[in-house]
């Protein structure tokens, strides 16, 4: 029979969990902990982390989340807002105006054709967006993305809805709009 410290324990962390707004609040609490401790196992941060990714990605089902103090309802709906805001940005793999592999292959040509060192050498966000329209398919670790879809992705990080981690690394882009930033 389960003792009350570890009741009142697992309500706490109900509560805690209930309480947050944002997947990155989540994580934190159970950073703030070391690790998930339930009676029949420990989780890490960063295993966590995974099986949210993979439940929000559809690779994995939610039942890879326990259900252990409300954790399992509370990943349920941050990863349903997830979701939506990747949907709203454009990086959620489903999303419907994704380019086809077609599209893709006749555009190359306009990626190719810009060159790298053209986003390093962009003097401010207005010109730095001239050579992200020249791309129009952005290439990521994450997949294939819209060059419009990076674009709306700055304008937010820019007005501060956004933290500066939704910009890809790729061909030094987040690097660069970090400068730019610094330079306002």
């Amino acid at each position: 029979m389960p003792e009350r410290n570890d009741f009142v324990q697992e309500e706490s962390l109900r509560f805690r969990f209930a309480n947050t707004g944002t997947l990155e609040e989540l994580y934190e609490v159970v950073e703030g902990l070391g690790s998930l401790q339930t009676p029949g196992r420990e989780y890490s941060v960063d295993e966590i982390r995974t099986r949210v990714e993979m439940v929000i990605s559809g690779e994995k089902p939610i039942e890879v989340i326990t259900r252990y103090a409300g954790l399992r309802s509370v990943i349920e709906r941050l990863a349903e807002e997830e979701k939506q805001r990747r949907l709203d940005l454009g990086t959620y793999e489903a999303y419907s105006d994704r380019p086809d592999d077609e599209t893709v292959a006749m555009e190359r040509l306009d990626e190719n054709s810009v060159q790298v060192s053209e986003i390093g050498n962009a003097g401010d966000f207005e010109e730095l967006k001239e050579v992200l329209e020249l791309m129009k398919v952005f290439r990521t670790s994450r997949g294939l993305f819209s060059s419009q879809d990076v674009i709306k992705a700055i304008e937010l990080v820019r007005a501060g809805k956004e933290k500066i981690t939704i910009i890809p690394r790729t061909y030094g882009l987040r690097q660069k709009v970090i400068n730019l930033l610094e330079d306002k």
